[in-house]
């Protein structure tokens, strides 16, 4: 993979006909032509530049032509007021309100107005969220559309019916709602990555026969999903391509042709066993999790590593074992690590290593000393002063997503979340960095309650 860099003058040709004001905000904007890069690889190029508050992308081996929109990473997010986005720029159209490490024009805390083209028909996840904008939706409707794309649902309750005519659904658009039950339209043919994440109260889904594509991780901790109404035969339901992870799909019953739902059991159901949480401890950091998440046995290790140069980053590897072997949890695990004394006091990031080398910002919370998030999956955990980035992004939906990014606080300074000693926030999403600590590992094996 090559990375280069153009030159001001070069892409000040390219934008010439470009005559659509880009951001119309309190201040005045000068529309910037550097910072332009293009990386190669072996099936084209993929070409990230910014222009005034706004940063294009474009794809050249995936709907050529055509443009990829967000905020510019230089820009103070709490400043942006009102946003113009472009249907055209130099004949290239905008498509699509892009998430790649953070929403697109996540915690922009005084974003008032925006505007979008009719040309966009693609709104990726979390886009908005955190925005003034967004909370205006909100109360006049839980289910947030532009231009025929549900892409926000986060506030919605109890049965929900999507309106006919939408036609794509954004990713994590229900995260952690509180519906029961959601009857979708034939006019949408996916549904994608994180869709449903954590609706906990979700008991029954209408899907149509027009859906093609479920993705990976569309339904995640959907603890209570037990039916599936398919208004097609089993013939169609099994033609379906649906992506992995997506147990609780696997496991609810299937009603092929099918379009309500049957009479539901109104026998008083028994009450639930109360059980006490498991909780284990290594070298200062504590993990909680519910009874079942994770096996008898599991043994919980924490190895805190070495500090950057400039003491602003800490890494720890943090596992859970069985039997020698590394496992995941099945479900979510409450993670509490002390907050290093140089980072008392500072915006603070916290960062999850994937094994392909991938960085992934979570959302957190600082509670008496403790750096608080939720995870369902272990790796190498980074601390971090700074926001930290991927080297390189992909255009599509192979980037590293996950449905802890929600929710966020921003930060006055740097545009990413805050955090104090007490009570801040600090948000998760994609990107790269190191971290660092010293200490030694210490292990405690799960007791059975």
């Amino acid at each position: 993979m090559k990375l280069r860099k153009l030159g001001a003058a070069t892409l000040a040709l390219s934008m010439l006909s470009a005559t659509t004001a880009i951001v119309a905000s309190a201040k005045t904007l000068d529309v910037t032509t550097d910072n332009v890069t293009v990386v190669e690889n072996e099936a084209g190029t993929i070409t990230h530049y910014e222009w005034g508050d706004l940063r294009f992308t474009e794809v050249s081996y995936y709907n050529p032509n055509t443009l990829y929109v967000q905020l510019a990473d230089s820009v103070d997010r709490t400043t942006v007021t009102e946003i113009v986005i472009p249907d055209t720029v130099n004949g290239k159209t905008v498509t699509r309100i892009s998430t790649s490490s953070y929403g697109a024009f996540q915690d922009c805390t005084s974003l008032e107005s925006i505007t979008i083209p009719e040309s966009v028909t693609q709104i990726d996840m979390f886009a908005f969220e955190n925005t003034p904008w967004l909370a205006k939706k909100q109360a006049e409707n839980p289910l947030v559309i532009v231009n025929n794309v549900l892409c926000n649902a986060t506030t919605a309750k109890g049965d929900v019916v999507i309106p006919d005519g939408i036609t794509s659904i954004s990713e994590a658009a229900f995260f952690k709602s509180g519906i029961t039950s959601v009857k979708i339209p034939d006019s949408v043919t996916s549904i994608r990555i994180y869709t449903f994440s954590r609706c906990e109260d979700l008991k029954s889904i209408t899907i149509p026969k027009s859906v093609t594509t479920i993705s990976q991780d569309s339904f995640p901790s959907c603890t209570s999903l037990t039916d599936i109404y398919y208004t097609g035969s089993e013939e169609e339901w099994n033609q379906i391509s649906i992506g992995t992870r997506n147990e609780a799909l696997f496991n609810a019953t299937v009603h092929y042709n099918s379009t309500a739902p049957e009479t539901p059991d109104v026998t008083d159901p028994e009450p639930p066993e109360v059980t006490e949480p498991d909780v284990f401890e290594s070298n200062g950091v504590t993990a909680t999790a519910d009874d079942g998440v994770l096996p008898d046995g599991a043994v919980f290790s924490v190895e805190p590593k070495s500090s950057n140069e400039s003491n602003t980053q800490f890494s720890y590897e943090i596992n859970f074992t069985l039997n020698g072997e590394k496992i995941q949890p099945n479900g979510y695990v409450t993670v509490k690590i002390p907050v290093p004394e140089a980072l008392v006091g500072k915006t603070i990031f916290v960062y999850r290593v994937s094994d392909s080398g991938r960085y992934t910002r979570l959302k957190a919370e600082v509670v008496g000393g403790y750096i608080v998030f939720e995870t369902n999956h272990f790796s190498e955990y980074i601390l971090s002063a700074t926001r930290i980035s991927n080297p390189t992004e992909d255009d599509d939906d192979d980037y590293t997503y996950t449905d802890n990014s929600a929710d966020s606080s921003t930060d006055n300074n740097n545009s990413g979340t805050t955090t104090n000693p007490d009570t801040g926030f600090a948000e998760l999403s994609l990107t790269i960095g190191l971290l660092a600590l010293a200490g030694a590992v210490v292990v405690v094996s799960k007791k059975k309650k």
